[in-house]
């Protein structure tokens, strides 16, 4: 987790199984990270190897607080199954979109800087 030019920066693990003990461990760094600051976030979700429906629900309602936009950044075929699950099935309450590279991405967030 890192900030940089107004735009929080996550990027997960390779071949990571994310329970939700772990979902919640980082949002809350990402929370105290932003210091209660509402900012545009890039997630890069490439590394996720299996998030289970509970993650996905809580990524998608509690795990949104403190997020003006999403940019979710995929490169496999499970990073963006993840993504088309989490942004369809439990549309999150912001602006989001998924990304197959870094400047796509930061571009979408900029105007939310």
């Amino acid at each position: 987790l890192y900030i940089e030019d107004g735009i929080l920066f996550c990027i997960y693990q390779k071949k990571l199984v994310l329970h939700l003990g772990a979902a919640q461990w980082v949002v809350s760094q990402r929370l105290a990270l932003q210091m209660n600051r509402v900012m545009p976030v890039y997630c890069d979700i490439s590394g996720i190897a299996k998030a289970s429906k509970d993650v996905r629900d809580y990524m998608a309602i509690e795990g949104t607080a403190g997020i003006k936009a999403l940019a979710l950044v995929v490169s496999t075929p499970v990073s963006h199954a993840i993504s088309e699950v989490f942004t369809l099935s439990r549309a999150p309450p912001i602006p989001t979109q998924t990304f197959c590279n870094r400047a796509e991405a930061v571009a979408f967030l900029q105007p939310f800087t």
